[in-house]
């Protein structure tokens, strides 16, 4: 819970039906990602996800006595998340992220007259998700042959790996 950046993966594991999930965590005291959270999952939906984050955070706040906390509503916490392309996944944090600021007084940071408890789940994606670029990459070039090579290079150009 003292990191402000991380990255979520899921992959295909060797357990028939069953999903990989890895939570990393950037320590910069450290300079060094380590990993904090891995899990199965078997369902790849929006609806599945929420409640899988609330369980991992839930463990998160046990284990080190803080509470989840999102930068931007909070003012401390977490700043930034880069993940796959993973179905439910997106939308999923988007909505746990969305239900722990649902009762919350005050407004969001980055945009000052709206109030916290009326962010969307893509609001919270907006300020908060990043896409992983070698996901992003591999997807724009799975377009060859559908797409003119001036649009791949368009698409391409919105890619920067610029921070």
């Amino acid at each position: 819970m003292a990191t402000t950046r991380i990255s979520m993966d899921t992959s295909y594991s060797r357990i028939v039906e069953w999903l990989e999930f890895e939570k990393e965590a950037f320590f910069s005291s450290y300079n060094r990602s380590i990993v904090v959270a891995w899990a199965f999952i078997t369902s790849q939906s929006s609806m599945a996800h929420p409640l899988f984050f609330k369980c991992i955070y839930h463990i998160a706040q046990m284990d080190s006595g803080k509470p989840f906390r999102l930068r931007y509503d909070h003012g401390e916490g977490l700043d930034s998340i880069t993940a796959d392309g993973h179905r439910g996944q997106a939308v999923g944090m988007g909505l746990f992220c969305q239900e722990t600021t649902k009762s919350m007084a005050g407004n969001c940071t980055y945009e000052p007259t709206k109030p916290l408890r009326e962010l969307t789940a893509y609001d919270h994606l907006k300020w908060l998700y990043r896409y992983g670029f070698s996901h992003y990459t591999r997807n724009v070039r799975e377009l060859r042959g559908h797409v003119e090579p001036d649009v791949l290079i368009a698409m391409m150009s919105l890619a920067t790996a610029d921070i």
